[in-house]
């Protein structure tokens, strides 16, 4: 037996510990979940029948859920003993009950109870332990004095709000910034005066910079200008310094100024604060610059603001801060303050390339700014509104939000919905029709859930651009909108696509079998004159009339004829001899040659008289050649007798 050789030792070497931060993991765990087209988001996935995709079925989806969530919140708070066993390593404190604080706790104030208070948000009581405290001449610190203001400030003399679910948050800020947009829109003020904030500033002995700064940025948050405003020129006149963030939202209510008050002097304000910061030796920074351009922004067409934009933007420059995207949000709405002016500047493309440059950094795009994520927006309602010259610009910037994960900048209903709306209605005005078509495909229902202002801009250009193969697709689309009672939506839809239908004049049969079963479904789904359903309930849904005019159904005829569909054409012509009064106009003469011609073929002779009977009365030219080829049928006597009747009546 031959000897094993003996086994070599090997050493053992142990890798480096990597050092990593609390968040590596979520971040790790967020890369294996990318943007799919081909699938609805991982968190609507259901029972392929009970996957939302429709924009309306998305939001109730999202909400329910957000509205579970708060459910079980309550379940939480009602029953705390049932959810107090902690096997969560750390301890998450938002997962366990509110501590509740007894009367007995409450009975004997301390600062340490106040801290204990404002750590669970509840800063009323909190307010009140401390009036307790002065009462009963417990010494608070004014440390903890500050604290307190501080947090009364920041929730407007309220206890800290609870925090939305996301999925509820998302519809929430898409609202918030639907009003926003609104022309002329000017925030409420909504500070509670003389609230616990101001009372608790006033119970300060000695009020420092941090005190005043804290109560003015309350006041600004909450959009109380005038105070705001007496507050700081009072602190400038103690000859106290605030700090850079006080000076900030200084500025930023100088718009919420009373209307008497020009522009130049807007201006004239903002310069001096910008002086303030640097006769205080501070240096002004990414938020100051930002919300200056912010304050321009407002002014609307003025002659100043470029100018001044320019100065302020080298001024950046200079003092080497890097300009964020809201920084050229800002500008972008400066430059172009509407569909005329801007451009010929060239601006918009300069700004693109600069956002492309910072999009293929290392870093990539970092969020600075808390209103970065309107730039994507901005930027491409501006090239919606330009010209041709624009397509390659919107599909760049497209680009470059679908880089890496760039498309979280689109952080709310409002801003994706119209971003994406925009982005199409760009491409529909000056792309080809298979470019167009391939990104709808592309970004539609997954990415994008289609919108009624979309869809009817799709079927005009579709329409207009004569795309036939598309349309059984288009209005499988328009089904999945799922919203039959929009009367005035589905006419229009109808009657643009049966239009081009009817233009159809291709061999194709699979196409035209595919065209007539979309028309018998318009016509059963969408009728303009329903069966109406006998009830004793009031409250019952009774079927909509949906608006049909003679050329509709005319061009209805001629494709339920061309897919063979006779029976179903004849149905309506039945329905519309009893309805022509709900039908505007006179059928077309190729839609009523068709119809006899195809009855005719059928040997249905007397379906085919009750056609030709109308043609007499519309004194169509079609008469003789159908009064021909019916002489030419195996005609009764009674036939015979009528047919004589109607070309007397024609001579007539």
């Amino acid at each position: 037996m031959s000897n094993l050789s003996s086994s070599v030792k090997k050493a053992i070497s142990i890798p480096y510990r990597i050092k990593r931060s609390p968040t590596d993991l979520l971040k790790a765990l967020s890369n294996t979940v990318k943007l799919d087209p081909n699938t609805p988001h991982y968190s609507l996935i259901d029972d392929s029948l009970l996957t939302s995709i429709n924009p309306n079925d998305v939001r109730r989806s999202y909400l329910s859920k957000a509205s579970g969530i708060k459910a079980a919140k309550f379940m939480i708070e009602k029953y705390p003993e049932a959810f107090m066993k902690d096997d969560c390593v750390p301890h998450v404190k938002s997962f366990f009950p509110k501590y509740e604080f007894s009367e007995e706790e409450l009975k004997y104030p301390t600062e340490n109870l106040i801290y204990s208070l404002m750590s669970w948000g509840k800063l009323s009581l909190a307010y009140d332990s401390y009036l307790k405290c002065k009462d009963q001449n417990i010494e608070v610190s004014e440390e903890c004095k500050h604290v307190l203001l501080d947090l009364l400030s920041i929730n407007n003399s309220n206890d800290s709000k609870e925090k939305v679910p996301i999925m509820e948050e998302w519809y929430l800020k898409g609202q918030t910034r639907d009003m926003e947009s609104k022309p002329r829109y000017i925030p409420a003020n909504t500070w509670v005066k003389g609230g616990k904030a101001e009372q608790m500033f006033n119970e300060l002995k000695s009020k420092s910079a941090a005190s005043y700064c804290s109560l003015i940025k309350g006041m600004t948050k909450y959009n109380d200008a005038e105070n705001a405003t007496t507050l700081y020129n009072e602190m400038k006149h103690y000859n106290l310094t605030p700090d850079l963030n006080t000076i900030n939202s200084m500025i930023k209510i100088i718009s919420l100024s009373p209307p008497e008050v020009t522009n130049d002097k807007k201006i004239e304000i903002m310069l001096q604060r910008l002086n303030e910061i640097k006769n205080y030796g501070m240096l002004p920074n990414l938020k100051t610059f930002n919300t200056c351009f912010e304050l321009i922004k407002s002014f609307n067409l003025f002659q100043r603001s470029v100018p001044l934009t320019l100065d302020l933007f080298k001024e950046m420059q200079n003092l080497k801060i890097e300009p964020s995207l809201s920084t050229y949000s800002h500008i972008v709405s400066i430059f172009y303050p509407n569909r005329d002016i801007g451009v010929r500047t060239g601006v918009l493309g300069q700004v693109i390339n600069e956002i492309e440059k910072m999009a293929q950094s290392e870093n990539g795009l970092v969020w600075k700014d808390v209103d970065d994520p309107l730039f994507f927006k901005i930027a491409m309602e501006k090239l919606s509104l330009g010209t041709p010259e624009n397509l390659p610009l919107a599909k760049k910037l497209n680009g470059i939000l679908f880089k890496e994960n760039n498309i979280k900048f689109l952080n709310d209903s409002y801003l994706i919905n119209k971003y994406f709306e925009f982005y199409l209605t760009t491409l529909i005005k000056f792309d080809l029709p298979e470019n167009v078509i391939d990104e709808w495909r592309f970004l539609t229902p997954y990415i994008y859930g289609r919108s009624i202002i979309i869809l009817d801009r799709m079927i005009d250009f579709v329409s207009k651009n004569k795309c036939f193969d598309f349309v059984p697709e288009l209005w499988s689309n328009c089904l999945e909108f799922k919203s039959k009672r929009l009367s005035d939506f589905w006419s229009d839809t109808i009657e643009s696509l049966l239009n081009i239908m009817g233009q159809y004049e291709e061999d194709n049969q699979e196409l035209i079998s595919k065209y007539s079963s979309i028309a018998e479904i318009m016509i059963k789904n969408y009728p303009y004159a329903p069966l109406r359903i006998e009830t004793d309930s009031e409250d019952d849904l009774q079927p909509l009339e949906y608006n049909w005019n003679s050329k509709m159904l005319s061009n209805l005829f001629i494709v339920l004829l061309r897919g063979n569909k006779l029976e179903a054409a004849w149905n309506e012509f039945e329905n519309y001899m009893k309805n022509q009064n709900k039908i505007a106009g006179e059928l077309s003469e190729k839609s009523i040659l068709n119809l006899c011609e195809a009855l005719i073929g059928a040997n249905r002779i007397d379906n085919a008289f009750e056609v030709l009977k109308l043609a007499v009365s519309l004194q169509l030219p079609i008469l003789k050649g159908l009064i021909s080829k019916l002489r030419e049928s195996n005609l009764s006597s009674e036939q015979h007798t009528l047919l004589k009747q109607l070309k007397n009546k024609l001579s007539l």
